[in-house]
């Protein structure tokens, strides 16, 4: 995404620049039917600011999405260690741990909505190996 807002903002800049070669008198014009135009350069410059405003639009949307994935990641980790907390203040037996884990697990997936993509990260944050819960 940095590479394509890089191209626009220059696509812009030098559209810019191409522009103000021209008198600004002559930006807009009056042809011989009477009717207002603008010139070429004014319209490629006008095209580039849209595409500009959109990329950058875009760019926002995916670095929010980005920092809201980070976000449910961070808030996960917090709530398996507090779980984890919990458990290793019950002072449970390895096959009980183990049971607690795949019970975190399967809650997490189904009261959770714990997306695939973050499933194989609470494993294993769970040390949970090839556990299959339905």
């Amino acid at each position: 995404m940095a590479e394509a807002l890089d191209r626009v903002t220059f696509w812009e800049e030098d559209s810019q620049r191409r522009l103000r070669i021209i008198p600004e008198d002559e930006w807009i014009f009056r042809n011989r039917r009477g009717d207002l135009g603008k010139h070429p350069l004014l319209q490629v410059y006008e095209e580039s600011m849209d595409r500009t405003v959109r990329t950058l639009s875009a760019a926002s949307k995916v670095a929010l999405k980005e920092k809201m994935i980070q976000l449910g990641k961070a808030q996960t980790e917090l709530m398996i260690r507090i779980l984890q907390g919990v458990v290793t203040e019950l002072a449970l037996s390895e096959v009980e741990r183990e049971r607690a884990n795949i019970l975190m697990l399967q809650l997490l997936r189904n009261r959770g909505n714990i997306s695939s993509k973050l499933d194989a990260h609470v494993r294993e944050q769970l040390a949970i190996e090839g556990e299959v819960i339905e």
